[in-house]
């Protein structure tokens, strides 16, 4: 019961007016009451008006914010990638032109199977030929094909299986920033300081040879004036006309071995001294080197291999006085064909020489674990070639006179490209132009696919 607030009469709970004196009350739980159904009135009201703006602003954010349909399908057309229709679909589910866009993802789909079974193909093919350019093929062919990590294990594993200088920097070139890249580099500098102590020793016995050679030339030409001052000339032994004879030279020097006995000149085995000191012992023909010989010099260097004509004819090792060693083959006293060269401090070079000069392919490694790898014209660094610095780093690209020339990348220790443009005599000219290059390079290397691509299609129709 509630109290009349004029009289204080008890009212009962629903009376608004007072039975005694007439007077209107809102008692406490009235007076709630209404103020409860105000309240409830009000967020019905604030309810319906948010309902109500949502409404509006999603009309406004559709209208304004989601392109038109045919917006939508031009923007996926000039688009053209399957991501492209399937957004136009999400958007306009019952668009005119759903027909097509589904039509075009079903192509892309079948398009990307396709992908996916030649990049299986070509990597299986490469798996199974595994020598490391055909990793590099698959890579080349396909930068983010399915198996590209594997392409990377497979051509280190190929280096691995080789385990020779070339296989490793064979690796690096093709896969500069590979995470292999390290060891590579480490075993591939391994193997070439035990090839420059190799060559360190084959220089020392040179040199040890040199000075033998040098003690024997000085011996036989103080021999050969005692002959020539005593002037005894003619044969020592023999009558000149039977085999084998001594024959003395009014210089001081001799002949000693086989004879024709028609013509009583040498021929066969022998061994011919000279008043300079030098010496050849080996096979004649004719008072001509012939066959297998050895030539000593007076300076200390000396050739040791085959002669005609008294040429260097076919293999032989010739040792320099500073102590260098060549292996090389020769044509009438020149240089043709692979050859070798060490040096003393403990580096080398190999390739294949045209008189006198390699022109080709060829290699020169230093003793510090620098290398190049590259074309030779002329005996010097032209064209295509690869330099790989002890520490990693490493060009590749043009040459021209023993210098960096042309176009080319460089990579740092870690195998990233930091410079891809032109060069002039080792220095950078283009800095900053990389990708200018870049993309030079990338559209020559797609002309020449796709010409490569057009002759394969007019050969398969015969066309030629």
């Amino acid at each position: 019961m509630n109290e009349c607030e004029e009289c204080g009469s008890e009212l009962p709970n629903e009376s608004k007016f007072c039975p005694e004196c007439g007077a209107k009350n809102l008692t406490p739980q009235a007076s709630l009451n209404d103020q409860e159904d105000d309240e409830g009135g009000g967020c019905l009201f604030i309810t319906v008006g948010l309902a109500i703006i949502s409404l509006v602003g999603g009309v406004i954010y559709f209208f304004l914010a989601s392109p038109s349909q045919e917006e939508a399908w031009n923007d996926a057309q000039e688009t053209n990638t399957k991501a492209s229709y399937s957004l136009y679909l999400e958007q306009h589910p019952d668009g005119e032109n759903k027909s097509i866009a589904r039509s075009k993802i079903k192509k892309f789909t079948n398009v990307e199977r396709v992908k996916s079974a030649l990049d299986d193909y070509d990597f299986k093919k490469a798996k199974n030929d595994t020598r490391i350019k055909a990793f590099h093929a698959y890579v080349t062919k396909y930068p983010n094909g399915r198996h590209i990590q594997a392409a990377y294990k497979g051509a280190w594993k190929s280096a691995q299986r080789q385990n020779s200088s070339a296989a490793y920097d064979a690796f690096l070139a093709k896969f500069p920033a590979s995470e292999y890249r390290a060891v590579a580099n480490s075993r591939a500098i391994t193997i070439y300081k035990a090839r420059a102590a190799e060559s360190l020793n084959k220089v020392t016995k040179s040199q040890n040879d040199i000075r033998n050679v040098k003690v024997k030339a000085a011996k036989q030409k103080r021999e050969a004036a005692q002959r020539a001052s005593s002037k005894k000339t003619g044969c020592y032994s023999g009558d000149c006309s039977t085999s084998p004879m001594t024959r003395v030279f009014e210089d001081g020097g001799y002949y000693k071995g086989e004879i024709d006995i028609n013509t009583g000149e040498p021929d066969g085995q022998g061994y011919r001294s000279f008043a300079d000191g030098s010496s050849y012992e080996g096979g004649f023909r004719q008072w001509e080197y012939h066959g297998l010989g050895r030539r000593e010099y007076s300076d200390g260097t000396s050739y040791t291999g085959g002669w005609k004509g008294n040429k260097r004819h076919g293999k032989g090792h010739y040792n320099l006085k500073n102590g260098t060693f060549f292996e090389e083959n020769y044509t009438n006293g020149e240089i043709f064909g692979p050859g070798k060269s060490f040096y003393p401090d403990g580096g080398y070079k190999k390739g294949v020489y045209v008189k006198g000069k390699l022109n080709g392919s060829g290699t020169r490694v230093w003793a510090d674990g620098d290398r190049f790898t590259g074309n030779y014209k002329n005996g010097e660094w032209h064209g295509k070639g690869r330099y790989i610095w002890a520490d990693g780093s490493m060009y590749i690209g043009d040459y021209k006179g023993d210098r960096r020339n042309g176009v080319g990348k460089y990579y740092d220790t870690n195998g990233e490209l930091s410079y891809y443009g032109n060069t002039i005599d080792n220095e950078k000219v283009d800095e900053g132009n990389g990708k200018l290059w870049s993309k030079i390079a990338d559209i020559g290397s797609r002309v020449r696919k796709a010409t490569k691509e057009k002759r394969r299609r007019r050969r398969k129709k015969g066309l030629f």
